[in-house]
């Protein structure tokens, strides 16, 4: 959670922001409380620290200094009972924590400590909670999707249903644009272009993902763009990453199979022409493989041509030569 949500928590109420409003979303992780001089020490990031300033009652600058230390350690902000030990926060730690914007909060003498722990931990414990359970639906989703050999588009529209956004995979192996839903707007931008006209910025106004491994890129996914919560944005980030994932094997998949049903066409154009065949049968049914039909007969032949290797090495600008 943040600062600021903290603050809107209908039981903390009587809490009052006194400086560094500018930093109100900084994100909290835990709760805890420090009353002992060496307490920041302790401090690993992320915390919302609560003190009665007993440690520092009769230390002038000791509130300026906490802070300092607090900020120093990534900590989220200072829950202060003034009131009690201290009458007063000192105007220079306010201005300090204001420059630095780090929120400065004034706590209810009558609240006790776990009065504030404990509905900021039910909240961060229960969106955690949450973020597990999708989790672990996009993991099972996603991991039928890879077992069954589902489709591209079907691998977008389970990912559109969790992310509840249209998207769309720019697949630049197969130069190919695949969409989880072909009459959205997202996809309605993407049929006015050709794939050569394709490029990562070329709409600002979607997110464009990578999809890659360590060795290679395989495409892109492409989503509206919200401004959503961090939570929202995790479920989101978790989504797309499985997505990803098994769009990867998908195309590892196909690209396998590509180059094993070219290896085994070659071999069999060789059979033909080294006359390697038993079986007028043989051939239809491994013609059929292929989608070729010699029911009317056939002829093949090769073709040699000379110096090709030279020509596109040579003579053709390199991007064309990539072509």
């Amino acid at each position: 959670m943040t600062i600021e949500e903290l603050l809107t928590l209908p039981s903390l109420s009587g809490m009052k922001l006194l400086a560094g409003k500018t930093g109100i979303h900084r994100k909290i992780s835990t709760v805890t409380v420090v009353d002992t001089p060496d307490g920041a020490t302790w401090i690993k990031g992320n915390e919302f620290v609560i003190t009665t300033a007993y440690a520092i009652r009769d230390d002038a600058s000791g509130i300026t200094q906490l802070i300092k230390e607090l900020h120093r350690k990534s900590a989220s902000g200072l829950g202060i009972k003034s009131g009690r030990f201290i009458k007063k926060i000192p105007r220079d730690a306010i201005e300090l924590a204001e420059s630095l914007s780090f929120p400065v909060i004034s706590v209810p003498e009558e609240y006790a400590f776990c009065d504030i722990i404990n509905p900021a931990l039910s909240l961060i414990v229960n969106r955690q909670s949450a973020l597990l359970m999708h989790s672990s639906k996009v993991h099972k989703d996603f991991l039928e999707l890879a077992v069954n050999n589902n489709s591209v588009p079907e691998i977008l529209q389970t990912l559109q249903s969790l992310i509840n956004m249209p998207a769309v995979f720019v697949d630049i192996h197969f130069r190919q644009f695949y969409y989880s839903d072909y009459n959205s707007p997202l996809a309605k931008d993407m049929h006015n272009i050709s794939f050569d006209e394709f490029s990562p910025g070329l709409f600002p106004q979607y997110d464009c993902i990578t999809v890659a491994n360590k060795s290679e890129k395989f495409g892109y996914i492409l989503t509206s763009h919200c401004e959503v919560s961090d939570f929202d944005e995790k479920l989101t980030r978790t989504a797309i990453e499985y997505a990803s994932i098994v769009l990867i094997l998908r195309i590892q998949t196909r690209i396998s199979n590509m180059h094993i049903e070219e290896k085994y066409r070659s071999v069999f154009l060789e059979d033909l022409l080294m006359n390697n065949v038993k079986t007028e049968c043989e051939i239809h049914n491994r013609a059929q493989l292929y989608g070729w039909n010699f029911s009317n007969g056939g002829l093949v032949a090769v073709i040699d041509i000379n110096n090709i290797k030279k020509y596109y090495i040579k003579s053709l600008d390199p991007q064309t030569n990539e072509k």
